[in-house]
């Protein structure tokens, strides 16, 4: 009886080689699926990615293309009202500034507009609210477009009277110094 039992409980240690084959095929079969389920996954995240990428690079030349109209737009507008301004000397000092508010007030464009002489003097300002009218410039960006003398756009800097950001972009600065407005 004993060896019986012995033999029994060998038998029953040894694997049969259908268990051994069916956990073979088992892990070969977890381990392929595992594989797929790691590349699959790489791969939709790198697909997510340039799908993302794409669609931000479309929006923001999209944003890019919006904005560049809009800065357009904004000159446009400079260079009319400086062409109108281009004789302001023979102007009186209240149709300067009604001109100054409609162009600020149908556009929304501007915060505020500024008239500056060659020599720095604040000429006209809109809204006349910002008291600045017959001061001097003392910032340095703005004594810098004065000194430019030709088109551009300055950086951004804020100002001390108001604490807000504007940047200049001289209009005729042969005539009437040139224009400004906040942003």
């Amino acid at each position: 009886m004993y060896i019986r039992l012995k033999r029994k409980l060998r038998q029953s240690q040894k694997l049969s080689l259908t268990t051994l084959l069916t956990g073979l095929v088992t892990l070969v079969v977890l381990l392929t699926s595992s594989i797929l389920l790691l590349g699959s996954y790489e791969s939709k995240k790198r697909s997510l990615m340039e799908t993302t990428l794409h669609l931000n690079y479309l929006n923001a030349d999209r944003m890019s293309k919006t904005m560049d109209s809009l800065f357009q737009s904004m000159h446009g507008t400079l260079e009319y009202n400086a062409a109108r301004l281009s004789d302001i000397e023979a102007m009186p000092p209240q149709e300067v500034n009604d001109s100054l508010d409609l162009m600020r007030s149908s556009s929304n464009f501007f915060n505020s507009i500024t008239v500056v002489d060659a020599s720095g003097l604040i000429r006209n300002v809109s809204p006349a609210s910002l008291g600045t009218t017959g001061k001097h410039i003392t910032s340095t960006n703005s004594k810098e477009a004065l000194a430019l003398r030709k088109p551009y756009i300055s950086s951004p800097y804020l100002t001390a009277n108001t604490k807000r950001l504007i940047v200049f972009e001289p209009a005729d600065l042969r005539r009437c110094g040139y224009l400004c407005w906040n942003l």
